[in-house]
């Protein structure tokens, strides 16, 4: 079964909620999970660039891929696959 987890954070603290689900989530046997972020509009981006806190949480979550279309057409077809699959 796929797991996409998809988020937003803007201070920090949804990304440690993505990360404890992310976590949990991987405990599941037969689990695959995908963490992806909502990415950030570039004017806020813009208009919070001399916020060191702000600069260092977006630091924190440069390594997370963003999520795409793809990633939300793999996971809706991988999801009605596996309701499919445990209807019969």
């Amino acid at each position: 079964m796929k797991i996409l987890v998809v988020y937003y954070s803007m201070y920090g603290h949804v990304l440690q909620l993505a990360r404890a689900v992310e976590e949990g989530a991987k405990s599941v046997a037969g689990v695959d999970v995908m963490l992806r972020r909502v990415a950030e509009f570039d004017e806020v981006i813009q208009k919070t660039a001399d916020n060191e806190y702000l600069v260092k949480i977006r630091e924190q979550q440069a390594d997370i891929p963003v999520c795409t279309l793809d990633d939300l057409r793999e996971q809706t077809e991988s999801s009605s696959a596996h309701q499919h699959d445990t209807a019969t």
